[in-house]
């Protein structure tokens, strides 16, 4: 990751990832892909359609309960 000062406002920064941050970022991506492969095949495609189902339901209802709140101290 590369850190520069924002020159507008020195208290701030802009981070930006660097070649080898992508790398590590493509090489972590292929491993999870990879164990999440071996994870579910034994499931059948409509196991699969369900744990998707339940996980975007999850999201989106972390995302309602969380924007419910004035500030996320709240939410805890």
């Amino acid at each position: 990751m590369d850190r520069r000062t924002d020159p507008e406002d020195r208290r701030a920064s802009h981070l930006t990832v660097t070649p080898a941050g992508r790398a590590a970022l493509t090489e972590t991506y292929d491993w999870y892909g990879g164990v999440l492969s071996r994870a579910l095949a034994d499931w059948t495609p409509g196991e699969v359609a369900a744990l998707s189902a339940a996980l975007a339901r999850l999201t989106r209802d972390l995302e309602v309960a969380l924007t419910r709140h004035d500030n996320l101290e709240d939410a805890r």
